[in-house]
């Protein structure tokens, strides 16, 4: 069965006929007067009719029985598929396409051109095909514009529509400000990475995204209103940003049986209206460790069966202790100090790094060096990324079998923002590498047989087995 989504609406005036743009492409349109005519939908649906063809431009006027029709695409809009048998790569909107009355969370509906559902044997997922893969605008348009192929409104600082067949990553830029309503509607996207700068999502900004199995808020991002949740058909994960302070809405997680995963990086619990999220044994909640407590009696939240730490615990060698601490939205830099002495009056060495995590200034009180741990960069490996969940920092050339103290704090200007406390004690350079390894009651990760363990009181594997 045909794929169709229309807004659909009644003539006033009269008959519908068919017309070519200047490829000998053919429309079925609605004439609305003498001179203007507009999109309609056309009287036969049957899949042997459609047609692939690499670029579609839609017509600003259109000639038939001759005389010369303006073409309005008016208020609303449908589906392509709806009114042409051409199933596109390309689209080109003309100059005269949109106007100030048409409601922006309408333009991807405008994009929709698949048939049947499939199944993606190596995804493991079932999925509408989708064909257009560019939307090119007109640079003469007074409302809309194309940038790299995705289509925005004039000043680009509002994401309109994605071309819903593109695969791949998708990296927004920082001068966008919104994701206007459904605009991932269907895509086919496999990333979208958004930058801490974009305030603001539209409701249902990845309504039915077929292929994205995580999705990031940003950061800056206080406030989400109801019904502005993501609701992506593969989605695994959301994850939302440090920032947070307020959920509207009654529910989250009944519409998406394949979520696994929701990750919160806000210190404090945010506010929220929805009274029980809809969980299951399968799906776990991830907050800043020194939050879980907070987490596990805040309203809403709460109804998570599994509450876990976002950040992985001290991890101690002989000589060396890697450190991890989440990020923070209001963060200009992070210190981390480290002392040789529970009162904390012989200080070790002092680290300073900026918001992305970047190691600044070192005061240190030995000769021994901290060691930078890998960056996360982009695919093109030029830009580092901003939306880390958290930050690790392995220090290098420490006693073994020393007990060491840290302080560790998010910094905004010189105000203290959020602070953790905490100490580890380096193992033994006994062949037996974990004798005698003191750790504090925090959880911890050491390494035997060559296995990843955690200790807590009881000592688990990397995935959670408790090894008794």
């Amino acid at each position: 069965m045909t794929f169709s989504i229309c807004v659909l609406f009644t003539s006033a005036y009269g008959d519908n006929f068919w017309a070519s743009n200047t490829d000998g492409i053919d429309f079925y349109f609605q004439r609305i007067n003498d001179s203007i005519a507009r999109y309609a939908v056309h009287p036969d649906s049957s899949d042997s009719l459609y047609y692939d063809i690499d670029t579609l431009r839609l017509p600003d006027s259109i000639l038939y029985e001759g005389s010369t029709f303006m073409v309005d695409p008016g208020e609303s809009l449908i589906n392509i598929i709806s009114f042409t048998y051409a199933v596109p790569n390309v689209v080109i909107l003309p100059k005269n396409f949109g106007n100030a009355n048409n409601r922006y969370y309408l333009y991807p509906i405008l994009f929709i051109s698949a048939a049947k559902q499939q199944y993606d044997e190596i995804a493991d997922l079932y999925y509408t095909p989708q064909s257009v893969h560019a939307i090119i605008v007109d640079d003469a348009n007074p409302y809309l514009s194309s940038i790299d192929g995705v289509l925005y409104n004039k000043t680009a600082d509002t994401l309109l529509a994605f071309p819903p067949g593109r695969r791949g990553t998708y990296t927004i830029s920082k001068n966008v400000r919104r994701l206007e309503m459904a605009c991932f509607m269907f895509s086919e996207i496999d990333t979208l990475n958004i930058p801490d700068e974009l305030n603001d999502i539209g409701d249902r900004a990845l309504f039915y995204a077929q292929r994205i199995r995580s999705f990031r808020y940003p950061n800056a991002l206080k406030r989400i209103e109801a019904g502005h949740v993501v609701s992506g058909t593969a989605l695994e994960e959301i994850i939302f940003g440090s920032g947070l302070e307020f959920i509207g809405g009654s529910n989250l997680g009944n519409s998406n049986n394949k979520l696994q995963r929701i990750k919160c990086l806000a210190v404090s619990p945010p506010e929220t209206t929805i009274e029980q999220f809809h969980v299951s044994d399968s799906l776990s909640l991830f907050v800043p460790r020194k939050s879980i407590e907070a987490y596990r009696l805040a309203n809403g939240w709460k109804g998570f069966h599994t509450i876990l730490p976002i950040e992985p615990p001290v991890i101690v060698g002989v000589d060396t202790a890697e450190i991890t601490w989440v990020s923070n939205a209001d963060a200009t830099s992070y210190t981390l100090t480290l002392y040789t002495d529970k009162a904390k009056t012989q200080r070790f060495m002092l680290l300073t790094f900026d918001a992305n995590g970047h190691l600044t200034h070192i005061d240190i009180n030995s000769s021994h060096m901290p060691e930078r741990m890998p960056a996360l960069y982009s695919e093109d490996g030029e830009e580092e990324k901003r939306f880390a969940e958290y930050y690790s920092f392995t220090i290098s050339g420490l006693s073994p079998e020393t007990r060491y103290y840290y302080t560790r704090q998010s910094m905004n200007g010189t105000t203290v923002i959020d602070e953790e406390t905490g100490s580890f004690k380096t193992l033994s350079n006994d062949p037996t590498g974990i004798k005698n390894n003191g750790f504090s009651s925090e959880p911890q990760k050491i390494i035997k047989d060559g296995r990843v363990l955690i200790r807590n009181g009881k000592t688990y594997t990397a995935t959670g087995a408790e090894i008794k």
